[in-house]
């Protein structure tokens, strides 16, 4: 199993984990500060007053335990439509590893998971 792990130096702080199953198997995990993931998140803006992709169950509550994704190709799309040039290059390498992720969902007709730690 892959392991990109983004959070160290955070150690103490709440770590979100993205996980990529394929056929019932961790193949791949993203570990991250979740402060980046807010970073990233609070830059989408809602449309028509309904936010998309992972902005929506993050602004819902959802986030808070283990969720799994159902919609990787709407998420993906919010994400990429998301501007977060005004983030730090930390914040922003983090937003490409989560890109790339779903990137790599989509290919492999796999699924993501996200837990909160």
């Amino acid at each position: 199993m892959e392991v990109v792990n983004l959070y160290t130096g955070y150690e103490g702080e709440p770590e979100m984990v993205f996980s990529l199953l394929q056929e019932d198997t961790v193949i791949k995990k993203l570990c991250i500060w979740d402060g980046h993931f807010s970073f990233i998140i609070e830059s989408c803006k809602a449309d028509n007053g309904e936010y998309q992709g992972l902005a929506c169950p993050y602004h819902s509550g959802y986030l808070d335990d283990k969720y799994v994704i159902l919609n990787l190709i709407e998420c993906l799309d919010a994400l990429v439509n998301t501007n977060i040039s005004n983030e730090d290059k930390e914040t922003q390498n983090v937003y490409y590893e989560i890109i790339k992720l779903f990137q790599e969902a989509i290919e492999a007709n796999a699924t993501i998971y996200i837990e909160t730690l």
